[in-house]
């Protein structure tokens, strides 16, 4: 196989993954939103499985570092070439990271033992409600 082909089918292949992921963070996104609009933090961390907690928590984590690598590039390349970087800089690139962000940031935020209160909770997750009409 050509070189050229293998890397245009590699970019398609990529393209394809992240839309899939951008479906499941989304889906795993609203997961969040509804435990956070029922439960308490404090009968979260009360009740919930700790190995559970622990894992959504490193996955939280682990996809805001990833994303957050990429977003570094986006913003070292847009200083490099320019603002027109931006504009040919994939969308899906964009909404990841931030989906990714804001999942990371209430899960560690949310469901850590350091919350004092649901009030805490309430107010450390509602600066992360930003309009998911934004790009």
């Amino acid at each position: 196989m050509d070189p050229a082909d293998k890397k245009r089918t590699d970019i398609a292949r990529m393209m394809t993954d992240l839309t899939a992921a951008k479906v499941e963070l989304l889906s795993a996104e609203c997961a969040t939103d509804r435990a956070r609009l029922q439960y308490s933090a404090q009968d979260i961390v009360a009740f919930a499985e700790r190995q559970t907690l622990k894992r959504a928590i490193a996955c939280a984590e682990a996809l805001h570092s990833f994303f957050s690598q990429i977003e570094a590039q986006i913003q070292q390349q847009g200083r490099e070439r320019g603002p027109a970087i931006a504009s040919r800089t994939p969308r899906i690139f964009h909404t990841l990271s931030c989906t990714a962000r804001r999942a990371g940031l209430l899960l560690q935020g949310y469901f850590s033992t350091r919350m004092n209160s649901p009030v805490e909770a309430l107010t450390a997750t509602v600066s992360l409600a930003v309009s998911r009409l934004a790009p």
